[in-house]
């Protein structure tokens, strides 16, 4: 995957800049704008297959340029790029339509990992619409009195169980369409969270070591220092989104020395 416009909003110049050459290394066009307001402007005249947003812009908050930007170009994937101090504002722009966020500063390779994981994931599901509609269009010709719908679709026949349904007590995971259940209710978990959420899963009742489960979810090499901080904000925003649903925390212990596990 390459050649896809970045649009990099951030008033930071010289991570502009170090951004942008990163992308242009990686293979990807970019454009950058210092504000939410440039940024929107932009899109208004320009094309983009992905926005890196940053939450803390000068005289301007972040969070307030999501849905804007989804209202403008819908559909358009948001990552967005936060500094540690605000992390509940970043779990809050997953919630409004962000895609995931990246904790500053970051590595190049996190960076084009992450671009690289979220445009696929737009790909797959754009793709899958059009499956839908061709199937669609399919049983129309077929018999124009039968049309079915796309929650039928997605659904299937529900004859045969689905391998690729996970579920660990009263939290269940969809592997191909990253849906998290809790309880019934579904719960928003950005992608990277959501494979924590995974291998928490999978492991169960075991506990996950920290550098296990940073590899597993995320595929990085790394040590035990960087594995707790890529770990730490990834869990919390599990925790809190199981929170949102009344549930304690508590049910991802985490121990000390060693990692995390599910508690159930």
């Amino acid at each position: 995957m390459a050649n896809e416009i970045i649009l990099i909003i951030d008033d930071e110049e010289l991570l502009q800049e170090s951004i942008s050459l990163v992308l242009q290394k990686a293979g990807y066009r970019s454009a950058s704008v210092n504000s939410g307001t440039e940024g929107l402007a932009f899109l208004q005249e320009n094309y983009a297959d992905l926005v890196l947003l940053d939450l803390k812009l000068e005289d301007e908050n972040g969070l307030d340029f999501i849905q804007p930007i989804q209202s403008l170009v819908p559909g358009i994937p948001i990552l967005i790029l936060t500094a540690n101090a605000s992390l509940d504002s970043a779990i809050e722009s997953v919630r409004k339509g962000a895609r995931d966020y990246i904790p500053k500063p970051f590595k190049p390779s996190e960076l084009i990992e992450r671009v690289e994981a979220v445009l696929c994931e737009v790909q797959k599901e754009k793709r899958r619409q059009d499956i839908i509609v061709n199937i669609q269009e399919l049983v129309s010709e077929l018999d124009p009195g039968v049309i079915p719908n796309n929650e039928e679709l997605s659904k299937g026949s529900g004859a045969l169980p689905r391998e690729n349904i996970l579920t660990t007590g009263f939290i269940r995971v969809d592997l191909d369409t990253k849906a998290v259940l809790i309880r019934g209710e579904r719960v928003k978990l950005s992608p990277t969270a959501f494979q924590y959420l995974v291998v928490l899963m999978r492991s169960w009742p075991n506990p996950v070591p920290v550098i296990d489960l940073v590899h597993e979810a995320q595929g990085y090499e790394v040590n035990i220092n960087e594995a707790r901080d890529l770990a730490r904000w990834r869990i919390h925003e599990i925790r809190k989104s199981l929170a949102s649903e009344g549930i304690d925390d508590s049910i991802i212990q985490t121990i000390r020395g060693l990692g995390y596990s599910l508690v159930m």
